[in-house]
């Protein structure tokens, strides 16, 4: 989405300024720094999606959702277990993760009381997440 956004930006202001078009190219960010945009991200809570997390169950069982910068996760349950996959959001609202090959997507949510929920496409169990550190 921000790519999306990012793009018609400047095709609007590359059409806005006419035979100007020069002094724009001049203006536009260096590669590295688009590429930084593209790769952040925003959680439903509206800071980033990268950091930890305490997910909550419906059946009450708690993991440690960590979710790093290169796209890598590392999930531990209660009993000290670690599994490590990958994770991807392409917007607030949808969240998808991959373990051993099988990715599974959650809608996100806050209700009006800030609870943070995701709810699992495939299934339609609900967990509640809330942010231990960015």
């Amino acid at each position: 989405m921000k790519r999306i956004l990012l793009v018609s930006a400047l095709a609007f202001g590359l059409a806005a300024c006419g035979d100007a078009t020069a002094d724009v190219e001049e203006e536009v960010a260096p590669a590295e720094e688009v590429a930084a945009v593209e790769t952040e991200s925003m959680a439903i809570d509206g800071g980033t999606s990268v950091g930890t997390y305490r997910v909550t169950d419906e059946d009450g069982s708690v993991i440690t959702y960590d979710a790093r910068a290169d796209g890598t996760v590392v999930v531990t349950n209660d009993e000290g277990e670690e599994m490590t996959g990958t994770w991807r959001q392409d917007s607030p609202e949808v969240w998808c993760d991959t373990f051993d090959g099988e990715e599974t997507c959650y809608d996100e949510a806050l209700d009006e009381n800030g609870v943070w929920t995701s709810t699992n496409q495939s299934d339609q169990t609900v967990s509640t997440l809330e942010r231990i550190e960015s």
